[in-house]
């Protein structure tokens, strides 16, 4: 896929219009993983969500919109495994380069949190 064409033009009318993009943000194959016990990931925004990366990855890797560079930024450790993971590359967009890797959780991190999958790191 071609990401040379992607502008931060396009990026700022995409987050001015709120237009999410397709897939799931997803470009290429979706796996299903299992997200072993110590893994570290974390999540820009508030544990309501269901996205978030392998620690490390920068943010205009994740194609998140400008916004979220002042949410909540947390670092959790995986305590349990959790099953049914989707696993992908970042399409470009906001006007993010995109390219880095997601991970879906079937839940909120929330719900990790309580039932004890997932705990922060300070």
């Amino acid at each position: 896929m071609n990401f040379g064409q992607y502008s931060k033009t396009e990026g700022a009318v995409q987050e001015s219009l709120g237009v999410w993009p397709p897939n799931r943000g997803a470009y290429g194959p979706v796996e299903k993983v299992t997200l072993p016990t110590g893994e570290v990931i974390d999540r820009y925004g508030s544990t309501k969500g269901t996205f978030t990366s392998p620690v490390g990855i920068p943010f205009e890797n994740r194609a998140l919109p400008s916004y979220s560079v002042n949410a909540p930024y947390n670092v959790y450790k995986v305590l349990k495994p959790i099953d049914d993971v989707s696993k992908s590359k970042i399409l470009p967009w906001f006007g993010q380069k995109g390219q880095g890797t997601q991970y879906e959780l079937p839940k909120p991190v929330q719900w990790y949190l309580d039932n004890h999958y997932l705990g922060e790191k300070k």
